[in-house]
């Protein structure tokens, strides 16, 4: 859970938490914004949801109860859905250069060679 939250942290270096949460409302599609490819995301597309992952799963093995697995379980199913609808919205946004980057950078799991 701990790795989770570092990751989490690393992985909103570059956006405001504001936004993404909603508290300030803002239109994604309209917006002008640069495609971050830089610290963490140079590795994972995705990093929130790999925190997420470790918080969820660091949870469940410290308190080990069945509310904990339908969490991690719900987080499960959620992901690939998540993912794509997320990836839809970047290219829509980045075109192009997201697709270059996604066919680049994995989505959650950081590959060690290249």
């Amino acid at each position: 859970a701990g790795i989770g939250t570092i990751i989490l942290i690393k992985s909103f270096k570059n956006f405001s938490l504001w936004k993404f949460s909603g508290i300030v409302p803002h239109d994604d599609l309209k917006e002008k914004q640069e495609l971050v490819v830089e610290g963490i995301h140079k590795y994972l597309r995705h990093p929130i949801y790999l925190g997420l992952i470790f918080i969820f799963s660091g949870y469940l093995l410290f308190t080990p109860t069945w509310t904990s697995l339908i969490h991690l379980i719900a987080l499960a199913i959620y992901l690939p859905v998540g993912i794509n609808y997320e990836e839809k919205k970047l290219i829509a946004i980045f075109g192009a250069k997201y697709t270059a980057y996604k066919s680049n950078v994995p989505a959650l799991l950081p590959r060690f060679t290249k």
